[in-house]
């Protein structure tokens, strides 16, 4: 049974009337019992009756999307595809990045009627999510997924991606690949561990740890890294990173240290921003198909609003393409053909 402004009511000492007002932030309450209100009403999973009768009566035609970073590029492609597949089925798009204050995006996005939310997971969102499904409310994740399954997503093949790639510089003659990511927290650089070790032992080459390195800041960790990588004794002739940004950065450090890319050591990305086409040299990468990510999460979405879709959760998975470009070196002369 779900709970009331009744409830909150009797446990904030205060008749419905005074919760009511200070749920929609009310001038007429103050401050310190508005947020002891809001506080209440988070704890017993209060849903405004309002949005339980516009969820059967009328729709708003809005959807929210809920990023860690609203200004990533990793996303701009992805955002892209979101606007276009909304705009053309006539949904406005409104974006809430998640932060650190007590108030979720999910719920905000939820107390403000939206019709259905597209998620990028993060630790941050794990309780929200467990709250949708519980709640049955409509929502895709898109770009990661949930490791048990339990929602709608649309993501990348991040291990065939990664996979792909250190073939690829296999290929070209490479023997000792390295690998700077993220750690594997979420269910992208998991599998992007895995395509890189999968690769390794098929082509019969080292697995060794000390050629892994490990990146939570991109400002500290990646020039430490690249210092690391260098220093030793058989040191790597490439290096593939877990996305263009970080390639980009790998690259400057080496230039700045009068190393060339590609032809001493060979950089390579994923994900195929619009970064990596521009930057010197252009950095060959893997296209995650972020446009198209964004428009089949809209697609799903709006199949399971309107009840086309039912049943067990939806599981979209985009086959990534290899993009050659010059920062693998693969028009050198040494480069196996």
């Amino acid at each position: 049974m779900k709970n009331t402004i009744y409830d909150i009511a009797k446990i904030a000492h205060l008749s419905p009337a005074a919760v009511s007002l200070a749920l929609r932030d009310s001038s007429e309450i103050s401050t310190k019992t508005r947020e002891k209100v809001k506080a209440i009403a988070r704890k017993l999973n209060y849903m405004p009756n309002s949005l339980a009768r516009s969820l059967v009566v009328h729709s708003t035609n809005i959807l929210g999307v809920v990023v860690h970073e609203v200004n990533s590029p990793f996303l701009a492609d992805i955002f892209q595809g979101i606007q276009e597949e909304a705009n053309r089925q006539g949904y406005m798009v409104l974006y809430n990045p998640v932060s650190d204050s007590r108030e979720s995006a999910v719920r905000t996005f939820v107390s403000k009627q939206v019709d259905g939310l597209i998620i990028l997971p993060t630790s941050k969102t794990k309780d929200d999510i467990e709250y949708l499904i519980e709640s049955n409310f409509p929502f895709v994740l898109f770009s990661r997924r949930m490791f048990d399954d339990r929602a709608d997503y649309v993501v990348c093949n991040n291990e065939k991606g990664a996979y792909d790639m250190v073939c690829h510089l296999a290929g070209l003659g490479h023997k000792r690949i390295a690998y700077i990511t993220y750690p594997a927290m979420n269910s992208n650089f998991k599998e992007r561990f895995e395509g890189y070790y999968r690769a390794l032992r098929d082509n019969g080459l080292e697995a060794s740890d000390e050629l892994v390195f490990l990146t939570r800041d991109e400002e500290t960790d990646v020039p430490q890294n690249v210092e690391k990588l260098l220093s030793l004794k058989n040191r790597p002739t490439a290096v593939f990173t877990s996305g263009d940004i970080m390639a980009a950065r790998v690259i400057r450090m080496l230039k700045e240290r009068n190393i060339r890319v590609p032809e001493d050591i060979a950089v390579t990305g994923f994900n195929n921003i619009e970064l990596s086409e521009l930057y010197d040299p252009p950095i060959t990468t893997v296209d995650h198909f972020g446009h198209e990510m964004g428009s089949r999460s809209v697609k799903l979405l709006l199949e399971r609003m309107s009840g086309k879709k039912t049943g067990e959760p939806e599981h979209v998975i985009i086959e990534p393409k290899l993009v050659v470009r010059k920062s693998c070196g693969a028009g050198l002369s040494w480069a196996k053909s």
